[in-house]
């Protein structure tokens, strides 16, 4: 794409916000082609971000990128894979002390993972991470996810009566 661009003539800004619109292209293709199920031209285009934004040492952002690639191979029953992803972007935004909004998300991204993978401790590790900073900063849509996950992890921990209340206490996000 802007690979074909010569920047030997720019200036050092120019050729900074070159290389960031050169990520976030990447980025917006890679998820334009997530959406579309197109798992091979998502990644590729996930990686060539994930570069790009290392290259600029925006370390943060390779971490949303990173995170992105994750929940790709999340839906595409890539656990393993998709684990090692999220926790290299939990570093990454632990690294450049990223927004806490921005790390209870990371949080919630690997109780998901976790729960998929069946480590059911971890899962309920993150899980509570993100539930306790969503609750403090009254993140109510974002709580809806916590519980509607820690429904689902009573449930594969065969504890049903939680489980229940875990699902009810979705609800009034709802209403």
């Amino acid at each position: 794409m802007l690979q074909k661009i010569d920047p030997s003539e720019f200036t050092e800004e120019k050729k900074r916000s070159y290389k960031g619109q050169d990520l976030v292209l990447n980025n917006s293709l890679a998820n334009f082609y997530n959406q579309m199920d197109d798992y091979e031209e998502a990644i590729f285009y996930y990686d060539e971000a994930y570069k790009v934004a290392l290259n600029m040492s925006a370390t943060v952002n390779a971490g949303v990128i990173i995170s992105n690639k994750g929940d790709l191979l999340l839906n595409f029953n890539k656990t393993p894979e998709a684990i090692k992803a999220l926790e290299l972007c939990k570093k990454l935004k632990t690294e450049e002390k990223g927004h806490p909004r921005s790390m209870a998300s990371s949080d919630l991204n690997l109780a998901k993972a976790y729960l998929k993978n069946e480590a059911l401790k971890k899962s309920a590790l993150f899980l509570e991470k993100a539930h306790d900073y969503y609750t403090v900063n009254n993140l109510n849509n974002m709580l809806a996810f916590t519980y509607d996950l820690r429904g689902a992890l009573f449930l594969k921990q065969e504890k049903y009566t939680e489980a229940i209340k875990g699902i009810a206490a979705v609800i009034p996000f709802f209403m």
